[in-house]
């Protein structure tokens, strides 16, 4: 989250969608997008 922050300059909670597609490229596996937003809502 703070790599997608500091090269867009935006918050990656208010695209969701774009911060999804930016973090896919780093993921060794597949992932859907509820899992991914379920994983950083987690504590």
């Amino acid at each position: 989250m703070l790599d997608y922050s500091a090269k867009k300059g935006a918050d990656p909670c208010a695209d969701m969608n774009a911060f999804y597609n930016f973090v896919k490229k780093s993921i060794h596996t597949d992932v859907t997008k509820a899992q991914m937003m379920d994983k950083i809502r987690s504590p």
